[in-house]
């Protein structure tokens, strides 16, 4: 009997660890729902904790304040949204905010990403900018300190490779003037490319930039090629702006000329060109069709501004080429980036060539580029004449002030011999 059952347990299979099926599957769909759940809170929480972080650094920045009212996060595409941006000037003596924008939406060029490198791109919805004139530094807003290019830098430490802005106003007001000024640029558009990713180290200039924007239905529209790269300003740009109706300036012409316009467009040509830290390029500004005073509209103005007046009307008529039915020049200015020379006898020059010579032409001469800076400009018969006088002149002041210089170091050492 014994023997039997020892044999049947000798035939019996041993007990072996069954493998369950499924076991690794619910691991893995834990740790899927464990991060989901982490991402998730992270998607609602990280744009509350950076707001606060943000707004609070704005607050504290000199002149200006910050704030944004909201932002938000996509984490799995790589984006930052901010919703409703304003820039004040601090004190509250500004009636309107230096800047302001809808929305801008921030992202990461997941084809950069790949070759190693993170830049982002930026769009722009629906901003505007306020450059205000006051009698005061408290009143006035033309200009933001550095404080708030290094804390873009601090608050986005990335590359910029692509920048495009729609539906943008920029406005010059002056509310202490009579009457108040107004004048404004709206509809811009602006486009920007290839900041940072260079892919070819021989072009000169390899980013491009774009403007568009309406001013009183004339369009304005600006091109240029430049080194976005280049610790110095390195560009080549021209820009057109074809018939402002010059009636739709009167506020900025009462307040600041105290006078107004009847009637006339202007229109204006220019480029620009710099490299090694030196500048050159032209202005060419167009006046056609142009009524200052009118006699129907005008008299029962005081006889004082009646006249000045009509000797503005006297003045544009004599130089006005009447032809053409235009009054122009060329504003030429060349020489180091910060402090270029223009000349005045040059502009007098070139107007007078336009009333009573050749007439300039209305368009883009394509005569500056960035091949031409540095080289010396024709000077025109009156700058010839004029020029050395000045210079001569110059040279004369230089001469007195060194020699008044030397008198009083010499009467200081004197004076201390003397004790």
């Amino acid at each position: 009997m014994l023997k039997k059952i020892k044999e049947r347990r000798a035939k019996k299979p041993e007990n072996k660890k069954v493998h369950r099926p499924g076991r690794g599957w619910r691991r893995f769909g834990r740790t899927i729902i464990i991060t989901a759940a982490v991402l998730v809170t992270l998607h609602i929480v990280l744009p509350v904790i950076i707001l606060h972080y943000v707004n609070k650094k704005m607050a504290n920045m000199p002149d200006y304040v910050g704030h944004i009212d909201n932002l938000g996060i996509n984490l799995f595409g790589g984006w930052v949204t901010v919703y409703d941006f304003d820039m004040k000037k601090k004190g509250g003596k500004v009636p309107v905010p230096f800047m302001s924008i809808s929305r801008c939406r921030a992202g990461i060029e997941w084809k950069s990403l790949f070759k190693g490198r993170i830049v982002a791109t930026i769009y722009v919805n629906n901003f505007e900018v306020n450059f205000v004139n006051g009698p005061t530094k408290e009143q006035s807003q033309t200009s933001v300190d550095k404080s708030w290019v290094e804390l873009a830098d601090e608050l986005m430490p990335i590359s910029i490779n692509k920048i495009e802005v729609k539906d943008g106003q920029v406005h010059y007001r002056d509310y202490f003037k009579s009457p108040k000024v107004d004048i404004k640029m709206d509809d811009i558009y602006f486009l920007a490319e290839n900041l940072s990713n260079v892919k070819d180290s021989s072009v000169v200039l390899p980013s491009k930039a774009l403007v568009e924007a309406n001013i009183y239905g004339a369009k304005l529209v600006a091109h240029a090629k430049l080194d976005a790269l280049s610790e110095v300003p390195k560009f080549d740009a021209n820009v057109e702006m074809k018939r402002i109706p010059l009636p739709r300036l009167n506020d900025f012409t009462k307040a600041y000329g105290k006078f107004d316009i009847e009637k006339g467009y202007l229109s204006v040509y220019a480029e620009a060109a710099s490299k090694d830290k030196k500048i050159k390029g032209y202005v060419k500004p167009f006046i056609e069709d142009l009524n200052i005073l009118e006699w129907k509209t005008e008299k029962d103005e005081p006889l004082k501004d009646i006249a000045f007046q009509a000797l503005l009307d006297f003045g544009s008529w004599f130089i006005e080429n009447h032809k053409e039915d235009n009054i122009a020049t060329r504003v030429e200015f060349e020489g180091e980036m910060k402090n270029p020379e223009i000349s005045v006898w040059q502009i007098i020059g070139e107007t007078f060539r336009n009333a009573f010579g050749k007439a300039f032409r209305q368009t883009i001469d394509n005569t500056v580029s960035i091949n031409t800076v540095g080289q010396e400009r024709d000077k025109n018969w009156l700058e010839k004449v004029f020029t050395k006088k000045d210079k001569k002149e110059k040279d004369e002041k230089k001469e007195e002030r060194k020699e008044k210089k030397e008198a009083k170091k010499e009467a200081r050492e004197e004076k201390k011999k003397g004790k």
